[in-house]
Formats: C-alpha cells, sequence, structure tokens
C-alpha cells in the first residue's frame, strides 16, 4: 500500500472518531412537537440507582463538552427505596427543568452520584403519571396534559402570543421565543424552589420549599423580596418572619438577582446594589444552584463528582 494511501485512510479514521465524539445535544423544539411520558417516547432516558428517571425532551450540554448539563423533561425524583431492597418504580412525574449528567456524547450517565436535580417545574403540587403529554401547540402555547387528549393541568398561557419555537439555554433558562429570536416567555420569571446563577427574584414573587424532602408540593416556607429587603418567613397568620437582609434604602419593586459570587438586590438594571450577599464562585465546568429547603435553609449545592451542599446563604436569622 503506497505511504499517501496510509496517510489518507489514517486521516479518514482520525476524523470519523472526531465525528462520533461530537456532542449530540439537542435544546431546542419547534411548533406541534408533543413529547409523552413514556420511555419510548423519549429514548433518552435513565434511571439512577436511587429509583429516580429522568427522561429529556430537550438537552443543552456543558458548554466544556461533558458534566453537569441541562435537561428539560419528565422527572421523577420521589421514589424511596423499601428497606435495603430496590427502590420502589417511580409512578410520580414532574415536568421541569433539571441539572443531569453528561458524557462526551450528550449521554446522561453517572447514576449513582448524577442523580437529577429539579430546579425548576410547572406541576409541583400535582405530578403527573407515566403517559403524561407536553406539547408545544401550533399556536405557540407549552401545555401539560395527564395524557393524549387529556385535560390540561398547566400551560404557559403563550397561545396566539407569535411562539416560533422553545430552547432550554446554558443558564437552564427553558424559553419560548418568537420570530424575531425575542423571549416571549422563560421559566425564570417563575421560579419555584430554586434559583440559578443569572436568575432573580422578583419583587412579588417567591421562592417557596417543598413541603419536605420527598413532597414537591409547596411548604410553609417562603422567601421574597419586600420594600424594606430580603426576608424569609413562615405562611402563618400573619406570616412569621425568620430571616431578614436590610436595605440600604427602601425601594419599592426591588428585586434580588444570584450572580457567580453574590446575591445582590437592586432597585432597578444598572442601579448600585442595596444590599448584597458575597457567595462562593462556581467552579469552571461545573453547575451551583441555591434551593429554599423544607428546613428553612437556603443552601447553595455544586457539582464536585457529585452533588455538595457549598454554602448556607441565610446564615444569621432574625426576627
Amino acid at each position: 500500500m503506497h505511504r499517501a494511501t496510509i496517510i489518507a485512510l489514517i486521516c479518514c479514521l482520525v476524523a470519523g472518531g472526531r465525528a462520533r465524539a461530537q456532542p449530540f445535544d439537542y435544546p431546542a423544539a419547534r411548533l406541534s412537537t408533543t413529547w409523552a411520558n413514556t420511555d419510548a417516547a423519549l429514548p433518552h432516558h435513565v434511571v439512577y440507582t436511587d429509583g429516580s428517571v429522568a427522561r429529556a425532551a430537550l438537552l443543552r450540554l456543558n458548554p466544556a463538552g461533558l458534566g453537569p448539563s441541562y435537561a428539560f423533561g419528565f422527572f421523577c425524583t420521589a421514589s424511596q427505596p423499601r428497606g435495603n431492597g430496590p427502590a420502589a418504580p417511580c409512578t410520580e412525574f414532574l415536568l421541569g427543568v433539571a441539572v443531569v449528567y453528561c458524557n462526551s456524547g450528550a449521554g446522561m450517565t453517572f447514576v449513582t452520584a448524577g442523580v437529577p436535580q429539579v430546579v425548576w417545574s410547572a406541576n409541583r403540587g400535582s405530578p403527573v403519571s407515566e403517559g403524561a403529554t407536553t406539547e408545544l401547540t401550533p399556536e405557540g402555547d407549552l401545555v401539560l396534559r395527564s395524557g393524549p387528549g387529556g385535560a390540561v393541568l398547566w400551560s404557559t398561557g403563550t397561545k396566539g402570543r407569535s411562539v416560533a419555537g422553545a430552547r432550554i439555554g446554558s443558564d437552564g433558562n427553558l424559553v419560548l421565543f418568537d420570530g424575531r429570536n425575542a423571549t416571549v416567555w422563560q421559566s425564570f420569571d417563575h421560579p419555584t424552589n430554586a434559583l440559578l446563577v443569572g436568575q432573580s427574584l422578583k419583587h412579588g414573587a417567591r421562592l417557596t420549599a417543598n413541603a419536605s424532602t420527598a413532597d414537591w408540593r409547596d411548604g410553609r416556607l417562603y422567601l421574597a423580596v419586600d420594600d424594606d429587603g430580603l426576608n424569609a418567613y413562615v405562611n402563618a397568620t400573619p406570616p412569621q418572619r425568620y430571616y431578614h437582609l436590610s436595605l440600604s434604602e427602601t425601594a419599592s419593586g426591588a428585586y434580588a438577582t444570584y450572580t457567580n459570587g453574590s446575591l445582590t438586590v437592586s432597585a432597578r438594571p444598572g442601579a448600585p446594589p442595596l444590599a448584597a450577599i458575597q457567595l462562593p464562585t462556581v467552579g469552571a465546568g461545573t453547575v451551583q444552584y441555591m434551593r429554599l429547603e423544607h428546613d428553612g435553609h437556603l443552601r447553595i449545592y455544586e457539582w464536585r463528582s457529585g452533588w455538595a451542599p457549598v454554602y448556607d446563604v441565610l446564615k444569621s436569622a432574625t426576627t
């Protein structure tokens, strides 16, 4: 075999290997797309060792090429082990955004330590069963149904607003966009119990803790930005405040933003912060999020060969 032929064959093999190694994430969808909560309909699915299940409809691979990534789809994380035996089968699913660990081929993996971390959900109080569907309708509404043709359990309410498609961003934000790529609706505007880096908690919105570790329904504890500061409450009559971060001045419409290294409260974009909490910075190639938990703590979690709490944001309680 001629030397030139051998070199050409080697180049083809190298190029082929590189092509196979390219990521194959699928971060966007067009109108008239339906996903059913079944293994057959969502072939990219994983069962984790604790019994949790992830079924990805959209996936945005980590910019580093592997590691913690964002998926939109159906997730079950409430499965409980039966004593020392196997985990009980998953029967209750959330439609939402979760952090999942992916390899360089965008395959969800790390089934022991990489259990999906749900950071936003559409139906936290009303989990769905096998066979539920979500559809990006021809009219531009993203809806969740109990099954094909079943009752609508949740929707974005964006019918007729010129939605052209949906995508999951590299920041974990689920966005419905129009033909000019402008945002029509985004999950960042509707937080549940967690915030991602770059996300804001706006005036009038709440972070509400789960009822318990395994119960995703709204609990009694919540975090809000008021005119006088960042406050955490027990939902009672009247609400009982257990944490307060005061502002340098009162500000109607103030909001809190989770940035890389701080949680800041501002009156408006570009204005000097009215208050700030310094936080650990996000490590290169990893993901960090904060979650208000049923014990009242606002903890930051980061991927470090497994999910670990790295900081307690509400370290000093006041009334």
